[in-house]
């Protein structure tokens, strides 16, 4: 399931009920922002599904975001989708000592079920393709389950980069399961950018500088 697609660019796919085929259902060239008024797929009936990145990304941060206003199971049974969400040939920020990768998910739950479960994953490969599962890649954060029996969920997982190649992809993986008649909304973000440095280190340089300046001082006095 970890295998690239043959084209790369930005792109959605999905696959339904543990199935071993993605399906596209969004693509465009990379870089750009790609919309979806509706469509059913198998169970679901998927409402303003959209896909954007600012690929190749700028110095102080790389994104990858994608919404969806509502899913909803419209069978009699509990239903499962997934979806791969990807671009490639980000370049910036430029390379580490340290980079954060941050996998954000947040939405609500319009219709409630005991059955509802999710999670969420995202992962830069340096192979720079589309991807379609975090399996193998360059670096991975999470998985996180948010918690979408609530009427609101949100979850963040990081992971800290101190190496990466250029150019390279961004996927996001979401898995939602939802019971019958269930829906939800959510807008997800795998976002690239430098640590900044902690400002106690910071004071801690400027101390140690100011510091040796006085000894140097009465050294020569």
């Amino acid at each position: 399931m970890s295998a690239p697609q043959a084209r790369a660019d930005i792109m959605i796919e999905y696959i339904l009920d543990g199935g071993t085929t993605f399906n596209p259902l969004l693509d465009g060239p990379s870089g750009s922002t790609q919309f979806l008024g509706s469509a059913t797929l198998g169970a679901f009936s998927v409402s303003v599904l959209s896909v954007s990145s600012n690929s190749p990304g700028t110095t102080s941060l790389e994104e990858l975001i994608s919404a969806s206003l509502d899913i909803k199971n419209t069978s009699g049974s509990t239903a499962s989708i997934d979806f791969a969400i990807s671009d490639v040939n980000f370049a910036l920020p430029p390379p580490p000592p340290s980079l954060l990768l941050n996998s954000h998910i947040g939405g609500s739950v319009t219709v409630d079920s005991p059955d509802n479960l999710a999670s969420f994953t995202s992962c830069v490969s340096t192979t720079n393709t589309n991807l379609m599962s975090c399996a193998g890649a360059t670096d991975v954060a999470g998985p996180g389950t948010p918690d979408i029996m609530a009427n609101s969920f949100a979850d963040d997982q990081f992971a800290t980069i101190t190496s990466l190649a250029v150019p390279y992809s961004l996927t996001s993986i979401f898995d939602v399961r939802l019971g019958a008649g269930s829906g939800m909304g959510f807008r997800s973000t795998a976002s690239l950018a430098p640590i900044p440095e902690p400002v106690s280190l910071s004071l801690l340089g400027t101390a140690l500088i100011g510091l040796g300046v006085i000894r140097r001082r009465r050294r020569n006095g």
